[in-house]
């Protein structure tokens, strides 16, 4: 799957393992008031409120669709590259702005990972938690927890 892949910054004599993000159901929480300004709508126009109210609540709905869009955005184009080098972290901070950092394999002490809760276990997504040399990454509500953790293991006991 990942044999014919690369990014920027690979070096010729890495390999790329994987490619994941966080879990899509990180939106649930962020479609509420979408959901909720539409709902009204429908209430204001069923029993004419008015033209104010029904424009005011029709800007909200742009809004917030808008910052869901935003959202959408950032999770996009925010990922991790694990290679069998390194774990790249790719964080979109905003329009303009994104960080990248990497954290070689050969400073990672421990991983863990944990699934907590029910959509936890329902959409298949938990934590993982990484010490290495010089502090903790925790990545939360990761696809796939289980599968990238071990991977990640694998690679960190292959390096040492």
């Amino acid at each position: 799957m990942t044999e014919n892949l690369a990014f920027e910054g690979q070096r010729e004599d890495e390999q790329l393992k994987t490619i994941f993000r966080r879990h899509f159901v990180v939106f649930l929480p962020l479609l509420l008031p979408f959901l909720i300004a539409v709902q009204i709508l429908l209430m204001i126009e069923y029993f004419h409120f008015g033209k104010i109210a029904f424009y005011a609540d029709l800007a909200f709905c742009l809004i917030s669709l808008l910052f869901f869009v935003y959202k959408l955005m950032l999770w996009y184009f925010s990922f991790f590259i694990l290679t069998d080098q390194r774990l790249r972290c790719v964080q979109r901070n905003g329009v303009f702005s994104q960080a990248i950092f990497d954290i070689h394999l050969k400073s990672v002490t421990n991983t863990q990972y944990s699934e907590n809760g029910l959509l936890s276990f329902l959409y298949g997504y938990g934590d993982i938690k990484i010490e290495f040399n010089s502090g903790e990454l925790i990545i939360d509500r990761v696809a796939n927890s289980t599968e990238v953790y071990n991977i990640l293991q694998d690679l960190t006991n292959e390096v040492k």
